[in-house]
């Protein structure tokens, strides 16, 4: 019998090119943190500089704000970044409270504040899933980042559907945990 006239071989094409496409698609997801480490853009917002993945897509920017997208894919996703003046407000947990207030974000798991400082920088930031104004699903990642010395920080927000909060929310993490200050001389 001839392979084309097989009565599943239109079946067989679809599966066997099916499973390429995957492949493919889990190989390209295993190698985006050596992407990362090794083709990150460098980007300046006001005193800092934030080491963004080469795949998060520029989609806003002004002079203090930056907004980024995956724009290779379709799944929803976008981080924000925003450089603000401290004024003589003390950044602390109750100020990511009311960051969470404003945006009108109820986490599901309570509000477990993390903060961490590495160089001359401080991040306090929460992360989980949650309803956004009661109604929708979402998984929320919300940060401030300053250092002590300037009245400048900033406001960073990540937001998306519950699964894609998986995929990005690492990589979000990593920019966090990258910021420095420009060199000021």
């Amino acid at each position: 019998m001839n392979i084309l006239e097989h009565p599943h071989t239109l079946q067989w094409t679809i599966l066997i090119l099916s499973l390429l496409v995957l492949s493919y698609a889990a190989w390209k997801i295993k190698n985006e943190p050596d992407a990362y480490e090794q083709s990150n853009k460098f980007t300046s917002l006001g005193l800092y500089t934030l080491k963004i993945p080469p795949w998060w897509g520029e989609s806003k920017k002004t002079k203090s704000y930056l907004q980024y997208e995956r724009l290779d894919t379709y799944y929803e996703w976008a981080a924000s970044f925003e450089h603000l003046d401290k004024n003589s407000e003390e950044l602390n947990e109750e100020t990511l409270n009311q960051i969470v207030s404003e945006l009108k974000i109820e986490f599901d798991q309570g509000f477990e504040i993390e903060r961490f400082q590495y160089d001359n920088i401080t991040v306090i930031r929460h992360e989980g899933m949650g309803s956004e104004n009661n109604i929708k699903r979402v998984y929320m990642d919300v940060a401030i980042v300053f250092n002590e010395k300037h009245n400048k920080y900033i406001r960073a927000i990540s937001r998306s559907s519950i699964l894609n909060g998986c995929v990005e929310g690492p990589y979000f993490e990593k920019v966090l945990s990258n910021i420095s200050l420009k060199s000021l001389s």
